[in-house]
């Protein structure tokens, strides 16, 4: 993404040089980084979220168990 950020951020400092239609391409690859990001951000919370219920499964044994 880093190189999407200085190519955008180069955009911005000459916005002339560039056509509409790179401009629109940059963005659009900009936007499919960001989506895939989200979706890799999301499987990794429900993974999270069911190791923390795991954990709270073993500790209740544990505690039940008088550990």
């Amino acid at each position: 993404m880093t190189d999407i950020v200085e190519d955008l951020r180069a955009m911005a400092a000459n916005p002339g040089g560039y056509a509409k239609a790179e401009v629109v391409e940059l963005l659009m690859k900009a936007a499919d980084t960001i989506e895939n990001d989200r979706a890799a951000l999301a499987k990794a919370r429900g993974g999270i979220i069911e190791a923390i219920g795991h954990l709270d499964k073993a500790i209740g044994r544990r505690v039940d168990e008088g550990a």
